[in-house]
């Protein structure tokens, strides 16, 4: 669980990145810090939520690890866009 958390972390970093430069157009026009820290909390909720499927689906249901680990990313990284795109870069329908 902790290299699936560091991983996070890199992961997360670059997602900010792809994020703002191409998936929401928005280079330039807002603060840098001002979506980071948005885009972290969210990461950081993200991060809780993903380890703790990680664990219920191998402890309590049996589900093999990285098999848990797939289902998890897939579910919590669609949450993530969508608070991403909710929250964290919302300038541009503004």
């Amino acid at each position: 669980m902790i290299s699936s958390a560091i991983a996070s972390i890199i992961v997360g970093v670059m997602v900010f990145v792809i994020d703002k430069v191409w998936a929401f157009e928005e280079y330039l026009e807002r603060n840098f810090c001002d979506e980071f820290f948005p885009f972290f909390l969210f990461g950081t909720c993200g991060l809780i939520f993903r380890l703790g499927m990680i664990y219920g689906f191998t402890e309590f249901f049996g589900v093999y690890y990285i098999v848990s680990q797939v289902f998890a990313t897939l579910i919590a990284g669609v949450f993530l866009f969508g608070c991403d795109e909710i929250w964290t870069f919302r300038s541009k329908r503004r």
